[in-house]
């Protein structure tokens, strides 16, 4: 089957929702909508982590298949009843930029950058800036891989389903968007009261940047994106600390948050949206503009969610079988893409430049790749930072690139 392109044409056939079905799934157990991620989003990305999996530890989980699912989604008594972890509001997010001197891009990314890692440093900065449930996902997902180790060496097969499942939504969680920042539901600008004859499922989803560019889309495109991870030939970096990964998932997720969060506001702008009556008058075609620009951007970040679950799922199983931590992934053929954001980073080097001379990078190195795979990144790729200096190749531009064989990663879509 053709894979699909990360950056094709989203105006085909867009998959409408029932009311009933939403407002079944956002309000059940009582939660508000701006506390629970978009149904289907575990299934679609567990299923595909699954798939991912190497043969050797397939067996760890796949007999279990049902049961983790049933345990990463909260069904059965109550949401999350069988969890107490899972119940706990702050093991699902992070707030990263809770130290941002401004709501800008850059002041939110140099605070997270700054962010402690260790969990004492973390909670004192959290609660000095009023935000005592300011988030401990990292920490909470690294407490429960080790518990997964210790039930996979027990052959616990009933706590291995339970935690599996834990560590499965704790994992996609950390590659959400909006589950990376103090603002969760977005900026507070872009919040609409919508008129009370809307149907409530939908007045749900569209109060809010959140519910528009990532709960709603999820919900609007659920079979493609299913279809999307499944086709998808992404290789999966194996996770040796998770607490790092977990922080390196959650900065992926805020730099997209930035671009999802500008693609709304652009709309509002453009559309003059004022209040929930000017947006109702223009919604199916400020959602289909708002899906084209802000769907790429989500399926790369489940994409690479899958990816961060199949290696947590591979970290457990490798030290609770005593085997080596291999490198999770279904195709050997393709490499990682970055999943930071759907545009472009800035601040190249001028095309033109001469290629490097030898596999060190330099500083105007144009692009890199590695002797491992077929993609190339710009230098500011965080997979392009990830390649091992051994491994480095240089290009001096994507042609070059492409004359030696090499495909464009899909998602910071180096170009000269």
């Amino acid at each position: 089957m053709p894979r699909l392109s990360a950056r094709g044409s989203l105006r085909g056939r867009r998959r409408r929702v029932t009311a009933a079905v939403l407002t079944a799934a956002l309000v059940s157990g009582g939660a508000r909508a701006a506390d629970v991620e978009p149904p289907g989003v575990y299934e679609v990305v567990i299923d595909a982590a699954l798939a991912r999996l190497p043969v050797e530890f397939r067996s760890v989980y796949l007999p279990h298949r049902e049961s983790l699912l049933a345990h990463a989604t909260g069904q059965g008594s109550g949401r999350f009843g069988g969890s107490p972890v899972l119940a706990r509001a702050d093991s699902h997010y992070l707030m990263l930029d809770v130290a941002a001197e401004s709501a800008s891009p850059a002041a939110r990314l140099r605070a997270a950058l700054d962010f402690p890692r260790e969990r004492s440093k973390a909670s004192k900065l959290l609660s000095d800036r009023g935000k005592r449930e300011g988030g401990a996902l990292p920490w909470v997902l690294a407490e429960q891989c080790d518990a997964l180790v210790e039930a996979i060496r027990a052959r616990n097969e009933p706590e291995i389903a339970r935690l599996s499942g834990v560590v499965l939504h704790l994992s996609v969680d950390a590659g959400l968007p909006f589950n990376a920042t103090t603002h969760r539901r977005g900026p507070t600008a872009a919040q609409l009261v919508l008129p009370e004859d809307q149907d409530s499922a939908e007045r749900m989803l569209d109060a809010d940047a959140r519910g528009r560019a990532q709960d709603g889309l999820i919900l609007r495109w659920r079979g493609e994106l299913g279809a999307y991870l499944e086709e998808s030939g992404t290789d999966c970096a194996a996770v040796e600390d998770v607490v790092e990964a977990s922080f390196a998932s959650l900065m992926a997720a805020s730099a997209a948050l930035d671009a999802l969060v500008e693609a709304d506001r652009e709309l509002l702008s453009r559309w003059d949206i004022r209040d929930g009556v000017s947006y109702c008058a223009v919604r199916e075609t400020f959602l289909a503009e708002l899906d084209h620009d802000a769907l790429p951007i989500v399926r790369a970040r489940l994409d690479e969610s899958a990816c961060f679950c199949a290696g947590l799922l591979v970290y457990a199983a490798s030290r609770g079988m005593e085997r080596p931590n291999v490198v999770a992934g279904a195709s050997p053929a393709a490499p990682r893409p970055e999943a930071l954001t759907g545009s472009r980073p800035q601040g190249r080097p001028e095309p033109g430049a001469k290629p490097a001379a030898s596999a060190e990078p330099k500083p105007a190195a144009q692009y890199i790749g590695s002797k491992n795979s077929t993609k190339f990144h710009v230098p500011g790729c965080r997979w392009a930072t990830n390649i091992k200096p051994d491994n480095r190749v240089i290009f001096g531009s994507a042609a070059e690139a492409q004359a030696a064989g090499r495909e464009p990663c899909s998602t910071c879509d180096p170009k000269d």
